[in-house]
């Protein structure tokens, strides 16, 4: 089966996963796995697991999973890592929300 794990985690505890099963010897058979990431910020990867052994057979590079930027930066800068880098004169507060020497 295919699942999402924290990155150090054993192969028993996914956070979703997916049966799925190799079509191989049915053709060029290709096919799309929906899961959920989880709603938290942390290290998580994608493995394909064999059901019976639990030995993992293959994994992805780790996905940086983060919380969403406040206000999506008030269109102002871009997110990096759920931080607002502001641009040009803008600042304030943690959504680049406010022009810098304006007090309000």
């Amino acid at each position: 089966f295919i699942g999402v794990y924290g990155h150090q985690s054993t192969n028993d505890k996914p956070y979703a996963y997916s049966y799925a099963h190799d079509e191989t010897s049915q053709g060029d058979v290709s096919g799309v796995v929906l899961l959920r990431m989880p709603h938290h910020p942390g290290l998580f990867e994608l493995r394909y697991i064999d059901a019976f052994t639990r030995e993992t057979i293959t994994a992805t590079h780790l996905i940086d999973v983060h919380y969403p930027c406040p206000n999506e930066c008030s269109g102002h800068g871009r997110c990096e890592k759920d931080t607002c880098v502001c641009e040009g004169d803008w600042t304030a507060k943690d959504d680049c929300s406010a022009k810098t020497g304006i007090t309000q």
